[in-house]
């Protein structure tokens, strides 16, 4: 009978988080967070596969496209980094948030140019099956993570106003964090 119960409570406790946003649950680090559709495209903070590493990289072979996109070698697409999003810049909703991502994109070039040590590790995006790292998924951009001297660079850039915690839960994402405008 305890055994049942503990079953049931199990079950209506992952019904729960598959249906409610999980912010502050799950942690920026977190191997199972999964996310689903939200503004911008898919979003996760899910390893890619278990087996994938952070991988050490230079300042030099990263390009930055915005506060929360960049390029990595050896992947020809974009990454958008997971846990955070920057204003945006290159179709802002106003010259302040146009500013704004002005701001966070040189900051996060300034973190790289600056690192000891800076950390890379893919993670999955979590779009329908099939889709990763096509249009329709995520703007045909792959997800990751990126630690710069032992740091998640979005924990900095939230730190500094220039980015906005964005979490997802197990299958949907909430609207895109940020008043930018305001």
């Amino acid at each position: 009978m305890r055994t049942a119960a503990l079953g049931v409570i199990a079950v209506v406790f992952a019904m729960l988080l598959a249906q409610t946003d999980i912010d502050g649950i799950l942690s920026a680090s977190s191997d199972t967070a999964r996310a689903g559709p939200g503004a911008g495209g898919w979003i996760s903070v899910a390893p890619a596969r278990q087996s994938d590493p952070r991988i050490a990289l230079v300042a030099r072979d990263i390009q930055v496209v915005d506060g929360d996109t960049i390029r990595v070698p050896g992947d020809s697409r974009r990454v958008r980094l997971v846990g955070f999003n920057t204003p945006e810049v290159f179709s802002p909703r106003c010259e302040r948030e146009r500013q704004l991502g002005i701001r966070a994109t040189e900051r996060l070039r300034e973190m790289l140019k600056g690192a000891a040590r800076i950390e890379f590790q893919r993670v999955a995006c979590a779009c329908p099956p099939g889709t990763e790292g096509t249009s329709a998924c995520n703007f045909g951009r792959i997800c990751g993570s990126l630690h710069v001297d032992g740091r998640d660079v979005g924990d900095v850039l939230i730190s500094e106003g220039l980015a906005a915690r964005y979490r997802c839960g197990p299958y949907s994402c909430p609207r895109a964090p940020g008043d930018w405008c305001g």
